[in-house]
Protein backbone atom coordinates (compact mmCIF):
# COMPACT_ATOMS: atom_id res chain seq x y z
CA UNK A 1 0.00 0.00 0.00
CA UNK A 2 1.58 3.41 -0.66
CA UNK A 3 1.68 6.34 1.31
CA UNK A 4 -0.65 8.19 -0.81
CA UNK A 5 -3.17 5.42 -0.76
CA UNK A 6 -2.31 5.19 3.17
CA UNK A 7 -3.35 8.74 3.86
CA UNK A 8 -6.44 8.39 2.04
CA UNK A 9 -7.89 5.73 4.44
CA UNK A 10 -6.92 7.76 7.31
CA UNK A 11 -8.49 10.34 6.21
CA UNK A 12 -11.34 8.72 5.24
CA UNK A 13 -11.59 7.19 8.59
CA UNK A 14 -11.19 9.92 10.31
CA UNK A 15 -13.79 11.40 8.07
CA UNK A 16 -16.51 8.86 9.20
CA UNK A 17 -15.56 9.48 12.97
CA UNK A 18 -16.39 13.52 12.79
CA UNK A 19 -19.60 12.73 10.76
CA UNK A 20 -19.72 9.97 13.42
CA UNK A 21 -19.33 12.14 16.64
CA UNK A 22 -21.43 15.21 15.00
CA UNK A 23 -24.05 12.65 14.35
CA UNK A 24 -24.31 11.53 18.22
CA UNK A 25 -24.15 15.34 19.27
CA UNK A 26 -27.25 15.88 17.12
CA UNK A 27 -29.20 12.79 18.30
CA UNK A 28 -28.41 13.86 22.07
CA UNK A 29 -29.44 17.76 21.43
CA UNK A 30 -33.00 16.31 19.73
CA UNK A 31 -33.28 14.04 22.85
CA UNK A 32 -32.50 16.93 25.18
CA UNK A 33 -35.05 18.72 23.40
CA UNK A 34 -37.66 16.06 23.09
CA UNK A 35 -37.11 15.81 26.97
CA UNK A 36 -38.33 19.52 27.27
CA UNK A 37 -40.67 19.21 25.19
CA UNK A 38 -42.23 16.26 26.61
CA UNK A 39 -41.95 17.88 30.00
CA UNK A 40 -43.28 21.11 29.03
CA UNK A 41 -46.38 19.09 27.35
CA UNK A 42 -47.00 17.51 30.67
CA UNK A 43 -47.10 20.66 32.21
CA UNK A 44 -49.30 22.35 29.99
CA UNK A 45 -51.44 19.28 30.27
CA UNK A 46 -51.86 19.46 33.96
CA UNK A 47 -52.39 23.58 33.71
CA UNK A 48 -55.33 22.69 31.15
CA UNK A 49 -56.80 19.61 33.67
CA UNK A 50 -56.06 20.96 36.83
CA UNK A 51 -58.65 23.84 36.46
CA UNK A 52 -61.40 21.03 34.61
CA UNK A 53 -60.90 19.12 38.17
CA UNK A 54 -60.97 21.21 40.85
CA UNK A 55 -64.36 22.72 39.47
CA UNK A 56 -66.14 19.45 37.45
CA UNK A 57 -65.10 16.50 38.98
CA UNK A 58 -67.10 15.37 42.56
CA UNK A 59 -65.31 15.07 46.16
CA UNK A 60 -66.71 15.13 49.29
CA UNK A 61 -64.71 16.92 52.71
CA UNK A 62 -64.44 15.33 56.24
CA UNK A 63 -64.15 18.18 58.76
CA UNK A 64 -62.86 17.62 62.46
CA UNK A 65 -63.03 20.76 64.45
CA UNK A 66 -63.09 22.24 68.07
CA UNK A 67 -65.19 24.85 68.47
CA UNK A 68 -67.31 27.72 70.86
CA UNK A 69 -69.09 28.42 68.00
CA UNK A 70 -71.38 26.78 65.43
CA UNK A 71 -74.45 27.80 62.99
CA UNK A 72 -76.13 24.93 61.00
CA UNK A 73 -79.18 25.78 59.13
CA UNK A 74 -80.95 22.92 58.61
CA UNK A 75 -81.96 20.84 55.31
CA UNK A 76 -83.54 17.83 56.86
CA UNK A 77 -85.67 17.83 59.64
CA UNK A 78 -84.32 16.71 63.24
CA UNK A 79 -86.79 14.97 65.07
CA UNK A 80 -86.94 13.77 68.19
CA UNK A 81 -84.16 15.30 70.17
CA UNK A 82 -84.61 14.85 73.62
CA UNK A 83 -83.28 17.25 76.40
CA UNK A 84 -83.03 17.18 80.35
CA UNK A 85 -82.99 20.02 83.15
CA UNK A 86 -82.97 22.54 80.61
CA UNK A 87 -83.74 26.38 80.83
CA UNK A 88 -86.04 27.71 78.02
CA UNK A 89 -85.70 31.27 76.95
CA UNK A 90 -89.27 31.38 74.95
CA UNK A 91 -91.43 34.47 74.49
CA UNK A 92 -93.69 35.71 76.23
CA UNK A 93 -97.69 35.66 74.84
CA UNK A 94 -97.89 38.65 75.61
CA UNK A 95 -95.11 41.46 76.15
CA UNK A 96 -94.53 42.59 79.82
CA UNK A 97 -92.95 46.03 79.83
CA UNK A 98 -93.47 45.94 83.43
CA UNK A 99 -90.44 43.03 83.35
CA UNK A 100 -86.89 44.50 83.77
CA UNK A 101 -83.48 42.70 83.34
CA UNK A 102 -83.85 39.02 82.44
CA UNK A 103 -81.76 35.62 83.33
CA UNK A 104 -79.18 33.94 80.49
CA UNK A 105 -79.38 37.45 78.66
CA UNK A 106 -83.15 37.26 77.96
CA UNK A 107 -84.92 40.37 77.43
CA UNK A 108 -87.28 40.30 80.31
CA UNK A 109 -89.86 42.35 78.62
CA UNK A 110 -90.44 39.46 75.40
CA UNK A 111 -89.52 36.74 77.07
CA UNK A 112 -89.51 34.87 80.20
CA UNK A 113 -87.69 31.80 81.65
CA UNK A 114 -88.74 28.37 81.95
CA UNK A 115 -88.07 25.31 83.07
CA UNK A 116 -89.47 22.21 81.75
CA UNK A 117 -90.12 19.17 84.55
CA UNK A 118 -88.15 16.01 83.27
CA UNK A 119 -87.12 15.23 80.14
CA UNK A 120 -89.04 16.78 77.04
CA UNK A 121 -88.55 16.26 73.24
CA UNK A 122 -88.12 18.91 70.57
CA UNK A 123 -88.24 18.74 66.65
CA UNK A 124 -86.64 20.81 64.11
CA UNK A 125 -87.74 21.34 60.95
CA UNK A 126 -85.48 21.51 57.85
CA UNK A 127 -85.06 25.78 57.20
CA UNK A 128 -84.32 25.93 61.18
CA UNK A 129 -81.38 28.19 62.11
CA UNK A 130 -79.42 27.19 64.83
CA UNK A 131 -76.62 28.35 67.01
CA UNK A 132 -74.54 26.50 69.65
CA UNK A 133 -72.56 28.63 71.63
CA UNK A 134 -70.93 26.81 74.48
CA UNK A 135 -68.51 27.55 77.64
CA UNK A 136 -67.21 25.70 80.30
CA UNK A 137 -70.69 24.22 82.04
CA UNK A 138 -72.80 25.86 79.76
CA UNK A 139 -73.97 24.79 76.34
CA UNK A 140 -76.81 27.63 74.59
CA UNK A 141 -79.06 26.64 71.16
CA UNK A 142 -80.26 29.97 70.26
CA UNK A 143 -83.14 29.06 67.67
CA UNK A 144 -82.23 32.33 65.20
CA UNK A 145 -85.21 31.74 62.70
CA UNK A 146 -87.60 29.40 61.85
CA UNK A 147 -89.46 27.69 58.29
CA UNK A 148 -93.22 29.32 57.57
CA UNK A 149 -94.22 25.47 58.32
CA UNK A 150 -93.30 25.94 62.32
CA UNK A 151 -94.92 28.98 62.63
CA UNK A 152 -98.00 28.26 65.36
CA UNK A 153 -96.27 25.58 66.63
CA UNK A 154 -95.25 25.52 69.88
CA UNK A 155 -91.93 25.70 68.95
CA UNK A 156 -92.45 28.95 67.49
CA UNK A 157 -92.33 30.45 71.00
CA UNK A 158 -88.53 29.96 71.03
CA UNK A 159 -87.66 31.47 67.74
CA UNK A 160 -85.06 34.55 68.81
CA UNK A 161 -84.92 32.30 71.93
CA UNK A 162 -82.66 29.51 73.15
CA UNK A 163 -82.17 27.04 74.93
CA UNK A 164 -79.77 26.69 77.90
CA UNK A 165 -77.82 23.40 79.64
CA UNK A 166 -75.78 23.35 82.35
CA UNK A 167 -74.68 20.88 85.18
CA UNK A 168 -76.99 17.64 84.53
CA UNK A 169 -78.68 18.86 81.70
CA UNK A 170 -75.50 19.57 79.67
CA UNK A 171 -74.15 16.71 81.26
CA UNK A 172 -76.72 14.60 79.49
CA UNK A 173 -76.74 16.27 75.62
CA UNK A 174 -75.40 13.54 74.24
CA UNK A 175 -74.75 14.30 70.71
CA UNK A 176 -76.94 16.79 68.37
CA UNK A 177 -76.53 15.18 64.71
CA UNK A 178 -77.76 16.35 61.64
CA UNK A 179 -77.68 17.98 57.88
CA UNK A 180 -77.18 21.35 56.72
CA UNK A 181 -75.17 24.30 55.67
CA UNK A 182 -72.93 24.87 58.57
CA UNK A 183 -70.45 27.72 59.77
CA UNK A 184 -68.05 26.60 61.94
CA UNK A 185 -66.19 29.67 64.42
CA UNK A 186 -67.37 32.83 65.65
CA UNK A 187 -68.28 36.07 64.16
CA UNK A 188 -65.25 38.53 64.11
CA UNK A 189 -65.55 40.95 66.48
CA UNK A 190 -67.88 38.76 68.73
CA UNK A 191 -66.24 38.51 71.72
CA UNK A 192 -68.68 36.47 73.94
CA UNK A 193 -68.15 33.79 71.46
CA UNK A 194 -64.82 31.47 72.10
CA UNK A 195 -63.59 30.94 68.07
CA UNK A 196 -62.16 28.04 66.33
CA UNK A 197 -59.24 26.08 68.35
CA UNK A 198 -58.11 24.20 65.77
CA UNK A 199 -59.77 21.76 63.11
CA UNK A 200 -58.18 18.92 60.35
CA UNK A 201 -59.43 18.41 57.00
CA UNK A 202 -59.70 15.46 54.51
CA UNK A 203 -60.52 15.58 50.89
CA UNK A 204 -61.65 12.24 49.69
CA UNK A 205 -62.32 12.21 45.77
CA UNK A 206 -61.73 9.19 42.64
CA UNK A 207 -58.41 9.04 42.20
CA UNK A 208 -57.08 9.39 38.33
CA UNK A 209 -57.16 5.63 37.73
CA UNK A 210 -60.88 5.68 38.85
CA UNK A 211 -61.80 8.30 36.66
CA UNK A 212 -60.33 6.75 33.49
CA UNK A 213 -61.37 3.25 34.08
CA UNK A 214 -64.91 4.46 35.35
CA UNK A 215 -64.68 2.24 38.30
CA UNK A 216 -63.42 2.29 41.91
CA UNK A 217 -64.61 4.66 45.25
CA UNK A 218 -63.25 7.82 46.51
CA UNK A 219 -59.51 7.97 48.18
CA UNK A 220 -58.30 10.49 50.65
CA UNK A 221 -56.21 13.30 47.79
CA UNK A 222 -55.41 15.78 50.55
CA UNK A 223 -55.65 16.34 54.04
CA UNK A 224 -54.50 18.82 56.62
CA UNK A 225 -54.67 21.07 59.52
CA UNK A 226 -56.32 24.76 60.15
CA UNK A 227 -55.31 27.25 62.97
CA UNK A 228 -57.59 28.93 65.51
CA UNK A 229 -59.39 31.70 64.45
CA UNK A 230 -60.80 30.80 61.41
CA UNK A 231 -64.59 30.71 60.10
CA UNK A 232 -65.02 27.11 57.92
CA UNK A 233 -67.37 26.93 55.39
CA UNK A 234 -68.56 24.22 52.68
CA UNK A 235 -69.01 26.29 49.66
CA UNK A 236 -69.81 24.88 45.81
CA UNK A 237 -66.76 24.82 43.75
CA UNK A 238 -69.63 25.47 40.96
CA UNK A 239 -72.50 27.78 42.46
CA UNK A 240 -75.79 27.91 40.73
CA UNK A 241 -76.00 30.80 38.23
CA UNK A 242 -79.42 32.29 39.57
CA UNK A 243 -77.88 32.09 43.47
CA UNK A 244 -78.89 35.43 45.34
CA UNK A 245 -77.30 35.26 48.33
CA UNK A 246 -74.33 33.53 50.38
CA UNK A 247 -76.42 31.30 51.29
CA UNK A 248 -76.87 30.09 47.80
CA UNK A 249 -73.06 28.97 47.34
CA UNK A 250 -73.14 27.05 50.65
CA UNK A 251 -73.20 23.01 50.28
CA UNK A 252 -74.83 20.81 53.01
CA UNK A 253 -73.25 18.33 55.58
CA UNK A 254 -73.72 15.41 57.67
CA UNK A 255 -72.71 17.27 61.26
CA UNK A 256 -72.45 15.62 64.68
CA UNK A 257 -72.45 17.79 67.62
CA UNK A 258 -70.77 16.79 70.70
CA UNK A 259 -69.00 17.78 74.25
CA UNK A 260 -66.48 15.56 75.00
CA UNK A 261 -65.32 17.75 78.26
CA UNK A 262 -68.47 20.14 79.00
CA UNK A 263 -66.93 21.40 82.35
CA UNK A 264 -63.08 21.53 81.49
CA UNK A 265 -62.86 22.98 78.18
CA UNK A 266 -66.33 23.17 77.29
CA UNK A 267 -65.13 23.08 73.55
CA UNK A 268 -67.60 21.24 70.82
CA UNK A 269 -66.26 18.89 68.84
CA UNK A 270 -67.77 18.67 65.40
CA UNK A 271 -67.41 16.26 62.59
CA UNK A 272 -69.03 16.98 59.20
CA UNK A 273 -68.70 15.54 56.42
CA UNK A 274 -69.88 17.24 53.21
CA UNK A 275 -72.09 16.14 50.15
CA UNK A 276 -69.95 14.18 47.50
CA UNK A 277 -70.61 17.22 45.01
CA UNK A 278 -68.11 19.77 43.52
CA UNK A 279 -67.43 21.37 47.23
CA UNK A 280 -64.74 23.26 48.63
CA UNK A 281 -63.35 24.71 52.06
CA UNK A 282 -63.61 28.59 52.57
CA UNK A 283 -61.12 29.69 55.67
CA UNK A 284 -61.80 32.76 56.43
CA UNK A 285 -59.41 35.04 58.60
CA UNK A 286 -59.65 38.32 60.18
CA UNK A 287 -58.74 40.91 58.32
CA UNK A 288 -56.74 38.50 55.16
CA UNK A 289 -58.21 37.13 52.28
CA UNK A 290 -60.39 34.28 52.11
CA UNK A 291 -59.11 30.60 51.11
CA UNK A 292 -60.25 28.15 49.16
CA UNK A 293 -59.19 23.98 49.91
CA UNK A 294 -59.94 22.37 46.86
CA UNK A 295 -58.19 19.11 45.94
CA UNK A 296 -55.43 19.54 42.65
CA UNK A 297 -54.74 16.75 40.05
CA UNK A 298 -51.25 16.69 41.10
CA UNK A 299 -52.36 15.20 44.57
CA UNK A 300 -54.87 13.07 42.86
CA UNK A 301 -51.84 11.26 41.38
CA UNK A 302 -49.43 11.59 44.35
CA UNK A 303 -51.73 9.82 46.30
CA UNK A 304 -53.10 7.34 43.65
CA UNK A 305 -52.19 3.87 45.15
CA UNK A 306 -52.54 2.43 41.82
CA UNK A 307 -50.46 4.69 39.96
CA UNK A 308 -47.98 4.92 43.02
CA UNK A 309 -47.50 1.10 42.93
CA UNK A 310 -46.78 1.36 38.67
CA UNK A 311 -44.07 3.90 39.59
CA UNK A 312 -42.15 1.29 42.34
CA UNK A 313 -42.40 -1.26 39.82
CA UNK A 314 -41.34 0.78 36.81
CA UNK A 315 -38.55 2.08 38.95
CA UNK A 316 -37.42 -1.11 40.08
CA UNK A 317 -37.56 -2.69 36.79
CA UNK A 318 -35.52 0.35 35.45
CA UNK A 319 -33.04 -0.42 37.84
CA UNK A 320 -33.35 -4.04 37.39
CA UNK A 321 -32.13 -3.59 33.54
CA UNK A 322 -29.36 -0.98 34.14
CA UNK A 323 -27.91 -3.41 36.66
CA UNK A 324 -27.77 -6.69 34.54
CA UNK A 325 -27.45 -4.26 31.07
CA UNK A 326 -24.82 -1.42 32.09
CA UNK A 327 -24.48 1.25 29.76
CA UNK A 328 -21.07 1.09 28.61
CA UNK A 329 -18.80 4.02 28.31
Amino acid sequence: MTAETEAATVTDANSKAVVTRARERHLKVLKRWLRVAITLAVVALGLILNPLYQRHFDRSILLEANSGAVEVTLSEEVGGKSFENAALCQRRDRPDFNATGGEYGCLGSMFEVVRPEGPFVLSFPAGTRLKFESRPGRLDIAIASLPESAKGTPLAKLESGRIILEGDGLSSFGHFLGRGTLRIGAPFGNVDEVPLIDANYQVNAKSVISILSLRGGPTVVQDGRIQSGAILTFTAANPPRDAESDADHLVPARVNIAIPDPEETGLMRVSALSDYTTVDLLVDHFLAEPILIRPSLIGAVANDPVLILMAFLVGGLIGFFQWVWPKEG
